[in-house]
């Protein structure tokens, strides 16, 4: 019986134990790939000659898979299994995870070849290696075959190879049109295979062609100094890429038919970052966007913008988890301060309107109706202190008909303005007194009647609190 050395594997990987936990979680997505693969950890068997079964293990194996980190850059182990890999031919994956690595035996196989930068490390690079190795296994994903907006789902990733090869009936030509020139290879008089393309205005492509069309690998210069390097279908970006644009911005992710769409990350040139999911060149459904001042949206976005279900983080503190309509709080909402105060309610157009309580960070507690971020219409406010306003608001200020109870008993029943007892009112004192009457500017103040508890009146012209006759 054969044992796992001897077996053909579709990846050999190659690595620093010291990286042993990424290499676990980039294990897990070669299984749940159905991409078989051999690590020396758990297929050398005890008696087994090390250098024997890594030899054969490589060369059993379709793919090489390095994790390029400062750990394995200096390791003799990993040295010996590049040289293997080239001895035997093997395409190789590269996937860089350190910044800055020191010159090394290394560094200069692998500078020639091209890579997967996970620099910083972000878990889509694993889905972009996991189906750059597929695609080279000729197991090549499409947007179409993936599962958009979940998190299994796989992208066209890059293929990564130590040589190209041409078909049989190719060879390598040079010919000149009106907008431009190729050179590379031909097939059946069309671009076929490996070839670059110069337009007259600056414009270059270099990579793999198919019937005359840009698809497969390959990396496009625009004349305006943007690059796009990725995937390519019938002269299209499609599946998975990188584009530069000039001002500095990035996309790293999915694409279909010339559009970011799928899973991808935008690098803003102002420092702002996105990462979620695409349509047609717009963000649509569930993303996170980092903004460069420190706040951060996760939430749901159509059409690029936010709505639906999400949640902003200012760098201040303050803190909103709720539903949004064009790139506005609307609908229902919490917005969380620092200070311990929150609103609770509606939202429209990011203002407080509708239904909606707030708690103050004094204790204090206001329950009712609310329109351009202030109180107004009918309403409930609670004072610390036990005192209470049930009544009609202006301009966040009692105004109108209006019942404030007292703590220590005392209540006024009537009409108020900004804040006033102001119009027709009764005042009820807790040992049994009442007053009811005018008032204006919190005092009784024109035709009013004063009862006291034991039933005697007083009735008259009062002016600014005092009875005058």
């Amino acid at each position: 019986m054969k044992n796992q050395t001897d077996m053909e594997h579709d990846v050999f990987i190659s690595y620093s134990r010291k990286d042993e936990e990424l290499v676990k979680k980039i294990r897990a997505a070669l299984t749940q790939a159905n991409i078989s693969y051999w690590i020396d950890k758990e297929e050398i068997k005890r008696g087994t000659s090390y250098a024997k079964a890594i030899s054969q293990a490589v060369y059993n194996s379709k793919i090489l898979l390095f994790i390029w980190s400062e750990h394995s850059n200096n390791s003799e182990n990993t040295a010996n299994e590049i040289s293997l890999a080239l001895e035997f031919e093997k395409n190789i994956v590269p996937f860089k995870i350190s910044k800055k690595l020191g010159p090394s035996d290394m560094t200069y196989h692998l500078l020639k070849l091209d890579r997967i930068d996970a620099c910083p490390f972000e878990s889509h690079h694993i889905q972009e290696l996991v189906a750059s190795i597929a695609q080279c296994l000729g197991r090549g994903l499409t947007p179409s075959s993936t599962t958009s907006g979940t998190s299994g789902s796989t992208p066209i990733s890059n293929t990564f190879t130590s040589s190209s090869t041409a078909s049989n009936t190719s060879k390598m030509e040079t010919h000149k049109f009106d907008n431009g020139s190729y050179t590379g290879e031909m097939a059946d008089g069309k671009f076929n295979g490996q070839g670059t393309y110069c337009w007259t205005d600056g414009g270059r492509y270099e990579g793999q062609w198919k019937n005359g069309n840009m698809h497969g690998r390959g990396i496009f210069y625009y004349a305006n100094g943007s690059k796009y390097k990725g995937d390519w279908v019938n002269d299209k970006k499609q599946g998975w890429g990188t584009y530069d644009w000039q001002d500095g911005s990035r996309y790293e992710g999915q694409w279909n038919g010339d559009y970011m769409h799928g899973q991808g990350v935008f690098y803003y040139a102002n420092g702002d970052k996105y990462d979620g999911q695409w349509e047609n060149d717009h963000k649509q459904g569930p993303g996170i966007y980092y903004f460069a001042d420190g706040s951060k949206y996760d939430g749901q976005w159509e059409n690029g913008k936010k709505q639906g279900q999400g949640t902003y983080q200012w760098k201040s503190g303050s803190r909103y988890e709720g539903q949004w309509k064009n790139d506005c709080m609307h609908g229902q909402g919490t917005l969380y301060h620092p200070d311990g105060s929150k609103y609770k309610g509606q939202w429209v157009n990011d203002k407080q309107q509708g239904e909606g309580i707030y708690y103050y960070a004094n204790g204090c507690r206001y329950e009712g109706q609310w329109f351009d971020d202030k109180k107004q219409g009918q309403g409930t406010f609670t004072w610390v202190n036990g005192d209470k306003y049930v009544g009609q608001w202006m301009n966040d200020r009692m105004h109108g008909q209006g019942i404030y109870y007292h703590a220590d008993g005392n209540k006024y029943e009537g009409q108020w303005v900004n804040d006033m007892k102001q119009g027709q009112g009764t005042f009820t004192w807790n040992n049994g007194d009442k007053y009811t009457g005018q008032w204006m500017n919190d005092r009784r103040h024109g035709q009013g009647t004063y009862t006291w508890a034991d039933g005697t009146r007083n009735s008259g012209i009062w002016k600014e609190g005092k009875f005058i006759g």
